[in-house]
């Protein structure tokens, strides 16, 4: 799959990479995007992440070599909906009070 774009805020220690089965800890937060809501956030969604940490994708940037994150790196993700709940299997019922 593709379609990952990865921005990086913080560079981390590159002597020091996340490899498969490396125990790491991870702080994270993630949305499905929905632009319809105020912050352009919609409900949260917790799949793909280990993709990203670990640079198992194709990147959607021509000029981005993906990789794994480094120790104390810090990036932003942003995933297409096959690393989330899917195009159209996520549904949304609302409950009138």
């Amino acid at each position: 799959m593709s379609g990952i774009t990865k921005t990086v805020l913080q560079e981390g220690d590159t002597t020091q990479l996340v490899c498969k089965l490396c125990n790491a800890t991870v702080e994270y937060r993630a949305w499905v995007k929905d632009e319809g809501q105020p912050d352009g956030k919609g409900v949260d969604a917790r799949s793909g992440w280990d993709v990203g940490v670990l640079g198992t994708y194709t990147s959607s940037e021509s000029s981005q070599k993906p990789g794994p994150m480094a120790l104390n790196e810090k990036a932003r993700f942003e995933f297409p909906p096959l690393y989330g709940f899917g195009r159209n299997e996520m549904k949304v019922v609302q409950i009138s009070p």
